[in-house]
Order: C-alpha cells, then structure tokens, then sequence
C-alpha cells in the first residue's frame, strides 16, 4: 500500500505478503462492509493501484483501532476464521496452524498507516 498524501512517515508504505495480507485483508473488509463498495473489497485482493479515499482510510482505521482497544472484534474474528484458515493450510503448514497469520501488530501496524496515510493505493 502506499499512501496518497501521507501525514506522517507511517503513512508512506504498508506491506504484508500475501500470507499475511489475506487475513488482514478480510478482517478489514468484514468491519468495513458498510463503508467499503464491493468494487473496494474486491479491490483488497489485487495490486493494480486501486485507491481507497482518505476518508475511507481515516473510517477504517477508527474500526481497526476500536477493534483492538475493545478486544471483541479481534477475538470474534480469531475464533470464526481460525477453522477455515487452518483447514485451507492443510497441505502447506504444520498440523493445527495457519499458513496465513493473523496478529494484533500486523492489525495495529495497518491501523496507524490507514489514519496516516491520506489515503491509499493498493499496489
């Protein structure tokens, strides 16, 4: 990702790999559904340059930071997805882990650069 006008450094430029951006991205869209399009979500999963306005960043990083701060949302999802993420890594991780990880700090890493950023561009 990278930020369209960027308030601070941590605006600049986010990247995860695909193993860690599938789950984050799904987090994202799942607390987002109501401020993300479903051109915006479906756009999460490609590197073409799409852009989510600054507005839009600025909302997702105040879900993402409730998310963490009330614990709930973070557990909720943690607990549902957990199965399918493990059960999809059967052939490619150990037994009873995920090949796609999902953390707080990747969530709060993601958070700050959204309010940062300005916007951004998936690329």
């Amino acid at each position: 990702m990278i930020g369209v006008k960027p308030k601070k450094k941590v605006g600049d430029y986010f990247r995860n790999n695909v193993w860690h951006w599938r789950r984050l991205a799904e987090f994202v869209i799942d607390l987002n559904k109501d401020i993300l399009t479903l051109e915006d979500a479906e756009q999460f999963s490609w590197n073409n340059g799409y852009k989510i306005t600054k507005r839009k960043a600025e909302k997702i990083a105040v879900r993402l930071k409730e998310a963490l701060k009330n614990k709930s949302k973070y557990k909720e999802y943690l607990k549902t997805s957990e199965k399918f993420w493990i059960k999809r890594s059967k052939k490619i991780a150990k037994k009873g882990e995920s090949a796609w990880p999902f953390s707080w700090d990747n969530v709060k890493e993601f958070a700050e650069f959204c309010e940062n950023s300005g916007g951004f561009r998936i690329c």
